[in-house]
């Protein structure tokens, strides 16, 4: 059981407030939306880091 106080965030707020970015990439908001839902998924999304 949850409990009242906890916030209820979007995926998109999340991503704003934790990651710094404005907007997901290709399909991952459908895809983060999908697990939000409690669906299931396995994915390898691009972070446009990359590696150094």
């Amino acid at each position: 059981m949850l409990n009242s106080s906890v916030r209820h965030i979007t995926a998109h707020a999340c991503l704003q407030d934790v990651f710094g970015y404005t907007t997901f990439r290709g399909e991952q908001q459908e895809i983060v939306e999908h697990m939000v839902e409690g669906g299931d998924a396995l994915v390898l999304m691009p972070t446009g880091t990359g590696f150094y």
